[in-house]
Parts: C-alpha cells; structure tokens; sequence
C-alpha cells in the first residue's frame, strides 16, 4: 500500500521501483538542485575564485614592494 502512505516499502521493493526507473535506489529520495540554487552555488564560487585572486595580487604586489 505505498500510494496509500500506509506502509514504507521495503528495501528491496526501493531497489525493484529504482532498478525501473534505471537509477539507484538513493535517488529516489534525492532532490534535484533548482535553477536558482545552481545559480546560487556559482556566484559563490565566482565570488571566492575572485578573492583569491585579489589575495594572490595584493600579497605579490606588497612582497614586490617590500623587495624591491
């Protein structure tokens, strides 16, 4: 009675449904990342390659300085 919310199925009847679906049975409960979170994950990691290299820049800029 799985459409009935009435009883959890069992790991292996998780495997059968998944196997037809032709994905592992994880994936079942996995929820797929959105537009506006993938957007999301890549200003951030533009943000951070950005400040790496102002870090980077800045540290060659000040050790130049300090040497020369």
């Amino acid at each position: 009675m799985i459409e009935l919310s009435r009883q959890f199925p069992t790991p292996e009847v998780l495997e059968r449904i998944a196997s037809a679906f032709g994905i592992e049975a994880y994936e079942l409960f996995a929820v797929p990342p959105t537009p506006e979170s993938s957007m999301e994950r890549l200003h951030k990691d533009i943000i951070h390659e950005i400040r790496e290299v102002i870090v980077e820049v800045l540290e060659k800029a000040l050790a130049d300085k300090h040497n020369g």
